[in-house]
């Protein structure tokens, strides 16, 4: 590969590589990567039976979880 075709690919890459950053930015500026209002965890927690706290992060959580729904951390019994 020549010097020119080494040159030419590089700054073609560096390229999209902006072009697919200013999306990304666009996209969390308006809020569609932010999954913000998409998560029903929230609701399901609220409107569940008994709950148990995380001793990690110390969330809310159904008593029949085993694992925390905001962490992840196991839920002891």
């Amino acid at each position: 590969m020549s010097f020119g075709k080494l040159v030419l690919a590089m700054v073609s890459s560096f390229l999209v590589m902006i072009i697919i950053g200013v999306v990304v930015f666009i996209l969390l500026k308006q809020g569609v990567l932010s999954g913000k209002g998409k998560s029903t965890v929230g609701r399901s927690i609220e409107t569940s039976g008994p709950t148990r706290f995380c001793t990690v992060c110390g969330a809310s959580n159904p008593e029949e979880n085993h694992f925390c729904d905001k962490c992840g951390a196991e839920l002891g019994d």
